[in-house]
């Protein structure tokens, strides 16, 4: 695993008015299922109390700065030579003369009885052919070998790739995505009840139950698809760990949101790795330190754009927070895939505080009972 060290305090926010560079183009309010690359046309702030992590990698298409060709000196070339049926010649023979023609091209074609068992046939092996290779490109299309390691104070780090997943890649797990039931759970906000904003589901292995995961949703989680377990196995390989659920988030607009919090399951060292990997328009990504206010800790800001991983790991969520907040110019959807992991035989995992109780508890009863 190539993996540098940079140095945070650099400016992510490099994009032009029109786009990011990339061939994304600003989209507006969006509540489909339909996926779009969405446009980052966010200036740059020059808050001195956040820090913006530079992009790196970034290849440049004709959309860029660098190699924007001249489009009237491409086109610039000869007309090609189209057949006009209906005077039997080329379109440039037009008063020159009739062209040869084609002799057959008006003799009526004999009927003859489709055979829809071969046809049925064929199309079920040229679906499996794309099934295949849709496989085969997913799994070639997974890129580790370029990332970047962020040492966040009190021992968090952060591991990001950028160009994890291309967007071929992207486009066919979103397609698939789309397919799975999303739910809209409620939780408690100040003693009222409110609907999340974004939308929810899961996949997760089997004998892994809602609360073993500290979920909210109500609906009973997927199967691992194949596509996913190609993704969870590179990530698992990367990270040297295993993971027992995805969280799969649905950010449908700039109105969905996630506010500040850390993820509580994932505090315990036997658990601390979370892989998250982003799919579709870019979204800004916030971290702060607990006790930012009395230590004057700047915040760290990461733009996630489509196809990118971040692995959380070791004490990020005992020291650290993080939040995707409301956005009036990203609009487009986005998924969020949170791979995470489940432990419940260890001593830093709650069941074994609560079995360590019971058995304080029934010695003191014993106890008692023995005094009296």
């Amino acid at each position: 695993m190539a993996m540098n060290t940079q140095e945070a305090g650099r400016s992510h926010r490099q994009y032009n008015e029109r786009g990011n560079g990339n061939g994304y183009g600003r989209g507006g309010y969006s509540n489909n299922r339909n996926y779009r690359q969405s446009g980052y046309n966010h200036r740059n702030n020059q808050d001195t109390a956040t820090i913006r992590i530079q992009s790196q990698y970034r290849q440049r298409n004709h959309h860029g700065n660098d190699h924007h060709q001249n489009h009237h000196e491409l086109n610039n070339h000869r007309p090609q030579r189209l057949y006009n049926r209906s005077r039997g010649g080329l379109t440039e023979n037009r008063g020159r003369g009739r062209g040869r023609g084609n002799k057959n091209q008006y003799q009526r074609k004999q009927w003859k009885p489709k055979d829809t068992q071969s046809d049925a046939h064929a199309k079920e092996r040229e679906e499996s052919k794309q099934h295949d290779a849709t496989e085969f490109n997913l799994e070639n299309s997974l890129n580790v070998s370029k990332g970047l390691e962020y040492k966040l104070k009190d021992n968090g780090t952060i591991w990001f790739y950028e160009h994890f997943m291309d967007e071929s890649a992207v486009q066919s797990l979103w397609k698939e995505l789309m397919t799975l039931n999303f739910q809209q759970p409620d939780y408690k906000v100040r003693g009222r009840i409110v609907k999340l904003p974004r939308l929810q589901s899961h996949m997760k292995d089997k004998g892994v139950t809602r609360e073993m995961a500290s979920l909210t949703q109500t609906q009973d989680g997927h199967s691992w698809s194949k596509s996913m377990t190609i993704v969870k196995k590179k990530i698992e390989k990367l990270c040297n760990c295993k993971f027992q659920y995805v969280l799969i988030n649905w950010y449908r607009n700039g109105k969905d949101s996630i506010g500040w919090h850390c993820d509580d399951e994932a505090i315990p060292k036997c658990k601390n790795v979370v892989g998250s990997v982003s799919l579709g328009g870019p979204r800004e990504f916030i971290f702060r330190h607990k006790d930012w206010k009395k230590k004057k800790i700047p915040q760290v800001e990461f733009v996630l754009t489509s196809g990118c991983l971040v692995v959380m790991k070791d004490d990020t969520q005992v020291s650290w927070q993080h939040s995707v907040p409301k956005s009036r110019e990203l609009q487009n959807p986005r998924i969020n895939l949170t791979f995470r992991q489940i432990c419940s035989g260890c001593k830093w995992c709650k069941p074994f505080f609560l079995l360590r109780f019971h058995v304080i508890e029934l010695i003191f009863l014993c106890f008692c009972d023995y005094v009296l």
